[in-house]
């Protein structure tokens, strides 16, 4: 995808209800990704092959955050971030766009731009990326492993990484294992997996206070 500049379009050719229509997210799953894109959660997709749909979802949630928040799309490893140096710089009211997050291709966000992108975050920016990686592991080897060698910790910055996988015989990806990074005394952090779809009464804290006071759109999401 070209770079849209710095407030970009945003919103790609898919919505969120055609997703759920298609089968590739369920109803339930779809309305906490909803409220938690409303409550400014910072998000990370991942999946293994090119192409397995990490943009299409990206794209699909970004609608959902705040319409008044500002919109900016980071331009891969040329990005300056002027921008967040402005004195009108509000990261309380900004939804900053990673479309991917790679450890060399300067297409993509890599270098110490990936460690200033997960700043922003920490100053109360929403932050919203891809990545290639299958699992947990696969992020902290991304993030923590050679060229880019971030602390543990930065991988916390996400509120919820959401997988995509691809069953076997079928072309369509879909949502499947979800976790919540939790920062852990002595540097580590531990991800505790989520079911997107189930009760906030079994969802880890930090997800359930996400979801807290944000309504139910389930029922808008299924397209007839």
């Amino acid at each position: 995808m070209p770079w849209l500049g710095v407030d970009g379009a945003l919103g790609g050719r898919r919505s969120l209800a055609e997703l759920v229509a298609g089968g590739s997210v369920a109803p339930g799953v779809a309305s906490t990704l909803a409220r938690l894109a409303r409550s400014r959660a910072s998000l990370l997709v991942i999946g293994g092959p090119s192409g397995c749909g990490k943009t299409t979802l990206l794209e699909a949630l970004l609608p959902w955050y705040p319409p008044a928040d500002r919109r900016i799309r980071l331009r891969g490893a040329g990005e300056s971030f002027v921008w967040s140096r402005q004195p009108g710089f509000n990261p309380g009211a900004t939804v900053v766009v990673a479309e991917e997050i790679s450890g060399h291709l300067p297409s993509y966000l890599w270098g110490p731009a990936v460690d200033t992108f997960l700043g922003l975050g920490n100053r109360g920016a929403a932050l919203i990326a891809t990545a290639h990686a299958e699992d947990p592991a696969g992020v902290v080897r991304l993030l923590c492993g050679y060229p880019l060698r971030l602390s543990i910790s930065r991988v916390a910055t996400f509120d919820v990484i959401i997988g995509l996988v691809t069953d076997e015989g079928e072309i369509r990806s879909r949502i499947g294992e979800a976790w919540v990074p939790r920062e852990v005394p002595g540097g580590g952090v531990v991800f505790e997996p989520v079911d997107l779809g189930g009760s906030p009464l079994v969802m880890p804290e930090r997800l359930r206070c996400r979801l807290d006071g944000q309504p139910d759109d389930g029922q808008f999401l299924v397209v007839p």
